[in-house]
């Protein structure tokens, strides 16, 4: 069995990012709870990507959108303009997934949040921002250990693996 570090992610035009941004994507269209007569759109970043790396269209016009962010710490201000953006461009969204390679830490103990705690204060502060434009949009973190469970819950994960 390989060793699964996003780290060392395969590069797509150039950069890890855009590895991992397509990783994301791929276990995205893949969402088991996406409905069966939903469109799949997958869109380029070139010049901005309206804060969704790819999305699903439901039948009652409602979006799920998707985001992935390569940072191994959570930088609030690079989530802050992807959502905002998101919402500004996708007024039908509904549910909004972030990707990110690493998992959160819990309480510790120590003085300060923990990025869970950290995590959450920023959900709700995105629900209100959403609510202020009349959405109400479900916002569900896909850490490492859940990209890793969808990995392999695929067809063909050894591939995707390597």
């Amino acid at each position: 069995m390989h060793s699964i570090d996003f780290h060392n992610i395969r590069l797509i035009d150039g950069s890890p990012r855009g590895g991992f941004e397509e990783f994301c994507c791929q276990l995205a269209r893949r969402d088991p709870d996406a409905p069966p007569d939903a469109v799949f759109r997958r869109l380029r970043g070139d010049g901005g990507d309206g804060g969704v790396e790819c999305y699903w269209q439901l039948p009652n016009g409602d979006e799920w959108g998707y985001q992935s962010k390569f940072f191994f710490k959570l930088n609030k201000q690079q989530l802050d303009k992807s959502v905002s953006q998101s919402l500004e461009i996708h007024p039908a969204l509904t549910r909004y997934v972030v990707c990110i390679p690493f998992d959160l830490t819990g309480p510790t103990g120590r003085a300060g949040k923990s990025e869970f705690e950290r995590w959450d204060d920023y959900v709700e502060q995105w629900k209100q921002q959403a609510h202020a434009k009349g959405m109400s949009v479900d916002v569900v973190l896909w850490p490492r250990n859940d990209l890793l469970e969808r990995l392999l819950a695929t067809d063909n994960s050894a591939s995707r693996i390597r």
